[in-house]
């Protein structure tokens, strides 16, 4: 299977979940309950405020449950219609970047794809979390593809400019590298102190442009044989999906060839 052959028709299910579950709710019984309800409590000048606030929670409630229903029969929908398989068990935090994996809080993945296209094989899920509380609290949500290397690489993070959403935890020890050219107008890159030159012979010219002229949207770390592509804030659109697979179909060669002359050995653990 090409990209091109992909099917990526069930997604729109899953961009326009809310209103379906909106308008899901409004039919039939719930509607007339709702309505009740709402007459009961504005006919009661003290019960009034009381009573609508729960109205409106309840509902709200219920059409967040709805809309998570209706994003994962999506999410399953576009991995049976491109015959790819599906792990509905427990998803082990390795397939979630580093970087990420202690940011915030309410973490939730959602099922793991095992999607195979243009000769790669990449595990595809969402994963999401929450920073702040109450009124201030904002939920940020990835796709992120992983892709399995033939071999061990120091941690890279390419941190793109074109996405400001997402909070990114760089540990200590790690420094911008600065690179040729423009690059750094499209990308930060993050790099251990001391692995600089490792890191220069994965992250090449012909590397660089490559992920230039993969429209930037994405951020992309490897850590360990594990390559992640993270796509920021796309609430699993077709537009958004195929995107991220095109970024993974060309990066994906580009490291992998990197991978035939690496001499890389991991530092001694403490």
């Amino acid at each position: 299977m090409t990209l091109d052959q992909i099917n990526f028709a069930p997604l729109e299910q899953s961009q326009n979940a809310w209103k379906i579950a909106l308008r899901g709710v409004f039919k039939g019984k719930s509607l007339i309950i709702f309505i009740l309800l709402m007459i009961v409590g504005l006919g009661s000048v003290f019960l009034a405020p009381p009573i609508i606030f729960i109205v409106l929670t309840i509902f709200f409630i219920r059409v967040a449950v709805v809309t998570n229903k209706i994003k994962t029969l999506a999410w399953r929908q576009f991995a049976a219609i491109n015959g790819w398989q599906m792990d509905i068990q427990n998803v082990p935090m390795n397939l979630v970047p580093p970087s990420l994996v202690n940011s915030g809080h309410s973490q939730r993945c959602s099922e793991v794809v095992d999607a195979k296209f243009d000769n790669v094989d990449c595990d595809l899920m969402t994963y999401e979390f929450t920073i702040g509380s109450g009124k201030s609290s904002q939920t940020f949500y990835f796709t992120i593809a992983d892709v399995v290397l033939p071999k061990t690489f120091p941690h890279i993070i390419l941190d793109s400019n074109k996405n400001r959403g997402g909070f990114r935890n760089i540990p200590g020890g790690y420094e911008n590298l600065k690179l040729e050219g423009d690059f750094d107008n499209y990308f930060k890159l993050y790099v251990v102190k001391g692995q600089e030159i490792d890191v220069l012979s994965i992250i090449t010219p012909d590397v660089m442009q490559t992920l230039i002229n993969a429209d930037q949207q994405q951020d992309m770390e490897i850590y360990g044989n594990n390559l992640f592509f993270i796509g920021i804030n796309d609430e699993r659109s077709p537009a958004a999906m195929r995107t991220l697979l095109h970024s993974v179909s060309l990066l994906s060669a580009e490291i992998l060839q990197r991978a035939q002359t690496l001499n890389y050995t991991p530092p001694a653990q403490a």
